[in-house]
């Protein structure tokens, strides 16, 4: 299986925790099930959240389920 990224931008530090305990309550297990990577807007000249999932069915429902 290929893994599956999905980047969310103008996201907060707050906010991209706040998505990370979502897959957390679920279940899901960081660093097997998925990894995460936050970048600040000083980094990038905007902030973004970036998951990225052992399973492309869990990267279809969260793209689904997130604005």
């Amino acid at each position: 299986m290929e893994n599956q990224t999905i980047i969310l931008h103008h996201v907060t530090a707050s906010q991209a925790i706040d998505y990370k305990n979502q897959l957390l309550s679920r279940g899901l297990i960081l660093d097997i099930d998925f990894i995460w990577k936050y970048h600040s807007a000083v980094v990038l000249g905007k902030s973004q959240v970036e998951f990225t999932f052992t399973d492309p069915k869990n990267a279809t429902f969260f793209s689904l389920m997130w604005p």
